[in-house]
């Protein structure tokens, strides 16, 4: 506690000595730090958080884009921050709801032309966006770790559809 109040500034207030509390336990009382020890009003707390949070959007998209490099903040990274973090919710939203189209595509025999296989092909169409496409929600899957949850439900999914298959069509092998 001494370092941090050597740090900040002194209290718009002294509070005092330490206090007991109901146990008789000594409690040091609390020193606002950082800019509310300065007296600075709410609106500057506000003007700071906002700062941050731009500077923190500049230096991910830095990140993103070079190892060793920097970016100034421009407000295009936030509008590309909040669609991406839309896309995000709305990629969390179609795993779960398993609201993808899959489509079977049949992989033949290349001697006689018979079925061999199905390959399982996933098709995202967002009701305003319309098609997106599997490039694109593949590798955000990837890079937010719900790969895996869109694995399972397009295997589960896909398997749901080869028993329907196999009892509709005996004649498929």
């Amino acid at each position: 506690l001494r370092r941090a109040l050597r740090w900040g500034a002194p209290a718009a207030t002294d509070p005092g000595p330490p206090r007991l509390d109901d146990g008789g336990a000594a409690r040091a009382p609390v020193r606002p730090l950082g800019p509310a020890a300065h007296g600075r009003g709410a609106g500057d707390l506000v003007v700071a958080g906002i700062r941050l949070r731009k500077a923190d959007i500049a230096m991910y998209a830095s990140k993103n884009r070079t190892k060793n490099g920097y970016l100034l903040f421009h407000p295009d990274l936030e509008t590309h921050i909040s669609e991406r973090k839309r896309m995000e919710l709305e990629l969390s939203r179609m795993i779960t709801e398993e609201s993808s189209e899959l489509w079977m595509q049949p992989v033949l025999k290349q001697s006689d032309g018979s079925l061999f296989a199905l390959e399982v092909l996933s098709r995202w169409f967002h009701p305003s966006l319309g098609e997106i496409p599997p490039t694109d929600f593949i590798r955000m899957a990837e890079e937010t770790k719900m790969i895996d949850r869109l694995d399972r439900a397009v295997i589960r999914r896909s398997c749901a559809q080869l028993i329907w298959l196999r009892q509709n069509h005996p004649d498929l092998h």
